[in-house]
């Protein structure tokens, strides 16, 4: 089996005996990962340059991934390891998500891999129960803050969640770490802010009523998530 990947890695044994852990999964071969497949993430790793993930990590990752292969959607994590947009972005996220899984996916129970909410208006990149409560996880691998589209992902997932405990966004510690989060702690609820305001003022009174805030407010409901904002977002 040839792994034509960076020429310094190609002789490494590691790597080599990881590919050939995957081609030999008959879990993730039955999610799409074949020969090809594996070859395709091999292309868009090695052209992301110094964008790129450990290209051992990222083989890694992927075999540690089997014990989720079976699950919803995970062929589109897969589809996401080879897809060239964005200047291989699709890959980075998809990475970091499975790289989450091999540190804490043993928590984490009925996993569903970028499930749709919201009549198909939000897609959240995985949903699983932890101690038997839903959770929805956001990853962001990512440098700059807020992350694209982030007051509008938010606001989805208020209106959607039945509780902010529900909502948890996970940050690639790599790129974001404990201090750059809280340092941007306004940029994000201002975003928030800036969301919300495009709601009905019926929305708002059903979303201050879930999370229990007193005035159906654009104030009072950002500041609601201000105040459990470490509840919610972290760094992994």
């Amino acid at each position: 089996m040839a792994v034509s990947g960076k020429a310094t890695l190609r002789k490494d044994l590691g790597v080599l005996n990881n590919a050939t852990d995957i081609l030999n999964s008959p879990n993730l071969k039955a999610a799409g990962l074949d020969r090809d497949a594996l070859q395709r993430i091999v292309e868009v790793q090695k052209n992301l340059d110094s964008a790129a993930p450990d290209f051992k990590e990222l083989l890694e990752n992927i075999v540690a991934a089997e014990k989720f292969a079976d699950r919803p959607g995970f062929d589109k994590v897969l589809s996401s390891l080879q897809n060239t947009a964005a200047k291989g972005a699709p890959l980075i996220g998809a990475n970091y998500t499975l790289k989450f899984l091999k540190e804490k996916g043993g928590n984490i129970t009925a996993i569903k891999f970028e499930e749709k909410i919201l009549d198909g208006a939000r897609i959240v990149d995985m949903t699983g129960k932890v101690n038997g409560k839903d959770i929805f996880f956001e990853f962001k691998s990512v440098k700059d803050l807020p992350p694209g589209d982030f007051g509008k992902q938010f606001t989805n997932d208020l209106i959607n969640s039945d509780s902010l405990e529900q909502i948890k966004w996970v940050f690639d510690s790599t790129k974001v770490d404990a201090s750059k989060l809280a340092a941007n702690k306004s940029s994000l609820l201002n975003q928030l802010e800036k969301s919300l305001e495009t709601l009905s003022q019926r929305e708002l009174e059903g979303m201050a009523f879930k999370y229990g805030v007193q005035k159906p407010t654009v104030a009072e409901i950002t500041k609601v998530v201000s105040d459990n904002f470490e509840k919610i977002f972290g760094v992994f």
